[in-house]
């Protein structure tokens, strides 16, 4: 289980919600999701210039292939079909985080619910006009999105034929994973956790703004603006190796994970350095590319 985040060039609204770039997203997810049955999708929230998704995926290496798909059509299809924007779309690779125990996945979850409210721009999870899975979890809303094939249309109209673009969509409902945590629930009982969860920092968010004298922005204010300006700050901070309730597991992790990078150092200095062919990769990384070959 990963939380994933990615994050768009400096900060620029080209996520910004509206309703054929939120049908565009969901049409990429579902497609996205399809393609790639080994990622199943738990929570997600989308903002005007990030993304938070928690997935459940089978290996490191479905989820590299599920995002470079994921990420490549957004890039296409709503920067530079919906926006116009012709230059680079995302600031850097994605960041995938694990999540290693139950006690840190409806945290987890609560972070994915305070999206937009933390910011200050709408003062309930679901009153953010973005694609988000808040309101399919207490309102039942379906997460619906259109999938059209470019490449069809194109050929189409490259044959001389008139290409209509609704020959060529295809219609994805997201369905959603349980949280492990909650999984024995029965929907109901589901439906009180989250509303737990969203009553609780719906009140803290609340008492922040009134202690701090702050405003929300408006969700029709959020829609209102220019995807291609940048922020004058976009709030950094550095993402923790996991997430774990315990310290133990924490510890135990970042021992982990230093032991692997030890391996794999020695590894590819071994294949880059020495040119030895034969050498064995820990499992689940992915082996640098090979020394420019001089003659």
């Amino acid at each position: 289980m990963v939380e994933v985040t990615t994050r768009t060039l400096q900060g620029r609204h080209l996520l910004k919600p509206s309703t054929p770039t939120n049908s565009t997203i969901l049409g990429i997810l579902g497609r996205a999701l399809s393609m790639y049955p080994g990622v199943k999708l738990c929570e997600m929230a989308f903002l005007s210039n990030h993304y938070h998704l928690i997935l459940i995926v089978e290996d490191e290496g479905i989820l590299a292939r599920f995002m470079g798909y994921l990420n490549d059509l957004i890039a296409r299809k709503v920067g530079g079909k919906l926006h116009g924007w012709r230059e680079k779309f995302w600031g850097r690779r994605y960041r995938s985080i694990p999540i290693l125990d139950e006690g840190s996945m409806a945290e987890r979850a609560r972070y994915i619910f305070r999206q937009g409210v933390k910011e200050d721009l709408v003062d309930h999870p679901t009153k953010w006009p973005g694609v988000c899975t808040v309101r399919a979890r207490l309102q039942g809303e379906k997460l619906i999105g259109v999938w059209y094939d470019e490449t069809g249309i194109y050929e189409k109209a490259r044959r001389g034929g008139k290409a209509d673009r609704k020959d060529f969509a295809t219609t994805y409902e997201i369905r959603l994973t349980p949280l492990p945590c909650w999984a024995d629930l029965n929907p109901q009982e589901y439906r009180r956790q989250v509303q737990e969860l969203v009553d609780g920092l719906v009140d803290e968010e609340r008492a922040r703004r009134q202690h701090e004298g702050r405003t929300v922005l408006g969700a029709e204010a959020v829609m209102a603006q220019d995807p291609h300006r940048a922020p004058e700050k976009v709030a950094r901070s550095p993402a923790p190796v996991c997430h774990a309730s315990r310290p133990a597991t924490r510890r135990a992790h970042r021992e982990m994970l230093r032991c692997f990078r030890e391996v794999y150092r020695d590894c590819s200095i071994r294949l880059r350095a020495h040119g030895e062919l034969d050498v064995t990769f820990p499992a689940f990384c992915f082996p640098p590319a090979r020394a420019f070959v001089r003659p």
